[in-house]
């Protein structure tokens, strides 16, 4: 936000965004955290890069806004579906911490999985919303960079803006985490 200002934020003020949110939450949703990350090419997978889930509460999720394309050229996140994020939970892989793997279609076969991965194509502007508790990766781009505004989400008993205007800075506090009533924000984080 000290950076970007927060015209980055007029995603949100988008008809067809604001309603996946709120159908997501079924009512309204505050912002949890915003970041920002340049993908450059890397032959390194750590990390992000590696099939994971992100083992949030349940009723969060996450907002890409892409600055850049995505693509496979230059790089896009790989998904998997909620049915595909199950199967692979009960055959044992959860993909947490130092259990994250690369080669997830070798635990798919030895455990008779399907391997589905998937990705959206984004251009400069668009926005993926996603429950980050299903399995995903991050794909290096091949060439060139991809640039991502990160938004994490969770339920409010208020519109957005309202909540923003009011926990504004709680955002540029790194360990601040989700909330876990949304009613009482500056006292308690998950």
């Amino acid at each position: 936000l000290d950076n970007m200002g927060d015209s980055i934020l007029d995603v949100l003020r988008n008809p067809k965004v604001n309603e996946a949110l709120i159908s997501q939450f079924k009512g309204y949703y505050s912002i949890t955290a915003i970041s920002a990350f340049r993908s450059f090419p890397s032959d390194k997978l750590v990390s992000s890069w590696l099939w994971h889930s992100d083992c949030y509460p349940t009723q969060t999720c996450k907002l890409f806004l892409h600055l850049t394309r995505a693509d496979e050229e230059t790089g896009a996140t790989d998904f998997m579906t909620v049915e595909d994020t199950m199967a692979y939970r009960k055959a044992g892989y959860f993909g947490l911490g130092g259990e994250r793997i690369v080669d997830i279609e070798g635990f798919a076969k030895d455990h008779d999985l399907p391997y589905r991965p998937f990705h959206i194509n984004a251009e400069p502007g668009d926005a993926t919303i996603f429950d980050m508790n299903f399995f995903h990766r991050a794909v290096s781009p091949v060439a060139d960079y991809r640039d991502v505004v990160q938004l994490f989400f969770q339920p409010s008993p208020i519109p957005w803006e309202e909540d923003y205007k009011l926990h504004k800075e709680l955002l540029k506090k790194p360990e601040r985490g989700f909330a876990k009533d949304p009613r009482f924000k500056e006292k308690q984080t998950v």
